[in-house]
């Protein structure tokens, strides 16, 4: 997934690697065909919700 954001950061690029080295890898490739001057990485740990169903909550098919 890639994501445009308004603010500080311009884009999260969200990824699965199957280990640190491929993760290595991947990282060097988009810092170097981006030209950024910066780049940070974050690491999940666990997720709480991956799927992208969204459930309309309790009366809100009754709201315009």
């Amino acid at each position: 997934e890639c994501h445009h954001l308004a603010g500080e950061d311009c884009y999260i690029l969200k990824l699965r690697s199957p280990g640190p080295r491929e993760l290595e890898a991947l990282i060097l490739r988009v810092r170097t065909a981006s030209r950024a001057s910066r780049s940070v990485t974050s690491i999940v740990l666990s997720s709480v919700k991956e799927s992208t169903l969204l459930v309309p909550a309790p009366g809100a098919e009754d709201r315009p």
